[in-house]
């Protein structure tokens, strides 16, 4: 377990790629989960409802998933997914870990400027980066490339979740 989340983390700092995690649905699995209900506690002060939440976390991991299942797809290498998809999910449930306490100092604050929101937008661009060293790894693209396929990919997400959940 330790050697996984070093591996994670290692991965957040592009020292390894997603290529070098086994190819195993049961990680898979447990990182979407742990993935989701991480999510579910970042979107829990959103949503009011325990439910909704969990689904909007559920459905944004879905949208990660999907959307790197189609592009690969196109692109016809799909044997990829396993790994990288893994390397999503872990990644960014440490990086939603992270977060975490980040969100509370911010919340805390009462719309004064603070360190926690300065440090939660360099955390979103740090994220940024990391989906962009697994999609460079994944596609075989130049990472200034794949950052910018990550830029779309997450302006995209954020279009369909606040169309679907009616964020303001």
């Amino acid at each position: 377990m330790k050697a996984l989340i070093n591996y994670f983390f290692d991965l957040c700092l592009l020292r390894v790629n997603p290529q070098d995690l086994p190819a195993s649905q049961a990680l898979l699995s447990i990182t979407f989960i742990c993935n989701v209900l991480v999510g579910l506690l970042l979107i829990g002060d959103v949503r009011p409802h325990p439910i909704a939440a969990l689904f909007e976390s559920f459905l944004g991991a879905t949208l990660l998933l999907g959307t790197l299942w189609l592009m690969l797809s196109l692109r016809k290498m799909r044997g990829r997914f396993t790994q990288s998809a893994t390397a999503l999910m872990g990644s960014g449930l440490l990086l939603s870990l992270i977060a975490l306490p980040l969100l509370v100092l911010a919340d805390n604050s009462q719309n004064e400027p603070n360190l926690a929101g300065v440090l939660l937008l360099l955390l979103v661009m740090w994220s940024l980066i990391v989906l962009g060293h697994i999609v460079r790894h994944t596609f075989t693209l130049p990472l200034s490339s794949a950052i910018g396929v990550s830029l779309l990919y997450t302006i995209f997400s954020y279009i369909v979740m606040a169309n679907i959940f009616q964020v303001s």
